[in-house]
């Protein structure tokens, strides 16, 4: 036997619920698909990676209390509580340090550039807590950036020491409201990675799982240095991909379709964050390019029809927007990429990872991973083995002729091979590959497969069906 499974998850049904829904219908194949907008994370696997889930999230969220008349300062519509309950799970906290002395405690202003926009960071921290104790299964991203418009000893230690007193709560503002226990955090070493978007990664083995996070806050550090040793008290994750600044919708969604091909590549290696927001011009407001008008479809319009599809993706990384809830289904619609897309799984059975594999039937590259006893696959009662023969693979097999050099086969009398994927219930298609590379003789191994204690193949000879090595 040489590699296993690929499984492709389909959307589950999920019973009825009280709280906020969306019904989705996928017109290509009259799927259906009920998300739970505040508890959508819930629905997938703890072992799935951060940065492989498609994160729907806002630009400059806190830019929603100081004007409504979407100028060019004026990035949302919905506060960030509101922006939580209906799907949203990165916000980009732009904060600059304000002392305006008079005996008047110094705070984190929520800022778009240089406006103020009437919300401090008391309130980002309140609202989170307030969501995370409603609903434990979730996780809040935020990027928090201390350097907006300036501001005073940005940089400085008395910074660390501003953030510590918002969190443990003795800053005034807080009124003793204790934050920090729903911080998740984890060094990281940094490496540059060069990408057509550029941007830095961080190494596998230190991005968390969902089940890691779970009622946590996770925070992107902007303007920290690695080398600050105090910088342990909070995540200090890299900052992701950012880049989409143009001033038209269709410009920002051309540049989004390039990005997420890239998301593709690299979700395993970090974190990816495209930005589908523009420029601000006299005529070309965020609004604008996120809403459009009768002549001009904005970014939002474009990018809900695309997601509408089962696009098959790995991942969408993070994609943040102005005014989402502008066109109802555009968040739902990235949301459910996860549940189309994330299910999906290669092992190369007792051999090594395979990175960008072209398929056959697929334009997109796929990356085989290793055969491992990890937590979202996990084997028993087998050997690995390899084989110097060369296997024949036919143009019909869309599969790398890598993964057949190495094979697993269960001894005779011993346990029965068993694979186990804990995935979300639902259906899916379950691919398995076979090359026979040692025994040449009909009757030699014959063996059953079965899937959840249905036999699915009964009594296969690989040799009697294929011959050897092929």
């Amino acid at each position: 036997m040489s590699s296993n499974p690929i499984s492709r998850g389909e959307p589950h049904r999920r019973p009825s619920s009280s709280r906020r829904r969306l019904r989705i219908e996928r017109l290509e194949d009259r799927r259906l698909l009920a998300i739970d907008l505040d508890d959508w994370m819930a629905d997938l696997p703890d072992s799935v990676r951060l940065s492989d889930v498609s994160i729907p999230g806002t630009h400059d969220t806190l830019a929603y209390g100081h004007t409504s008349q979407h100028d060019s300062t004026d990035t949302q519509d919905q506060n960030l509580l509101q922006q939580l309950e209906s799907g949203i799970r990165y916000f980009d906290i732009r904060l600059r340090k304000v002392d305006i002395s008079f005996g008047a405690p110094v705070r984190f202003h929520g800022h778009h550039g240089v406006v103020y926009v009437n919300v401090n960071f008391d309130q980002v921290l309140k609202d989170a807590s307030t969501f995370l104790a409603a609903h434990p299964q979730e996780t809040i991203l935020m990027r928090i950036n201390t350097k907006e418009a300036s501001g005073i000893g940005i940089g400085l230690p008395s910074d660390i020491s501003l953030l510590n007193s918002y969190l443990d709560g003795s800053h005034p503002d807080m009124n003793g409201l204790d934050t920090r226990s729903l911080l998740y955090r984890k060094p990281h070493t940094p490496t540059q990675l060069s990408l057509v978007t550029g941007g830095v990664t961080v190494a596998e083995s230190t991005i968390p799982t969902l089940g890691d996070v779970r009622g946590k806050m996770v925070w992107f550090m902007d303007n920290w240095g690695d080398a600050d040793p105090t910088l342990d008290q909070f995540t200090a994750i890299t900052t992701p991909v950012d880049n989409g600044t143009y001033d038209s919708g269709a410009g920002v969604y051309n540049q989004m379709l390039g990005y997420i091909s890239e998301a593709q590549l690299h979700s395993g290696a970090g974190y990816t964050r495209f930005g589908a927001t523009g420029q601000s011009f006299p005529s070309r407001t965020p609004y604008f390019v996120s809403v459009g008008d009768s002549n001009n479809p904005g970014v939002n319009q474009l990018a809900r029809d695309h997601f509408s599809a089962d696009l098959g993706l790995r991942s969408t990384g993070i994609i943040t927007f102005d005014f989402p809830e502008s066109h109802p289904g555009l968040v739902s619609n990235v949301i459910a990429q996860n549940q189309l897309g994330l299910t999906q799984l290669f092992v190369n059975v007792a051999g090594p990872a395979i990175p960008n594999s072209p398929l056959v039937d697929d334009a997109n590259f796929k990356s085989w991973t290793a055969d491992a006893n990890v937590a979202n696959r996990r084997t028993t009662g087998s050997n690995t083995n390899t084989t110097a023969s060369s296997i024949i693979v036919p143009s019909s097999i869309d599969a790398p002729a890598a993964i057949f050099q190495t094979h697993r086969s269960d001894p005779p009398g011993g346990n029965n091979m068993q694979w186990d994927f804990p995935v979300v219930p639902g259906e899916y298609q379950v691919k398995l590959y076979f090359a026979e590379s040692n025994l040449n003789t009909v009757g030699a191994r014959v063996f059953d497969v079965s899937i959840e204690n249905q036999v699915v193949l009964d009594n296969l000879d690989v040799f009697a069906e294929a011959g050897l090595n092929t």
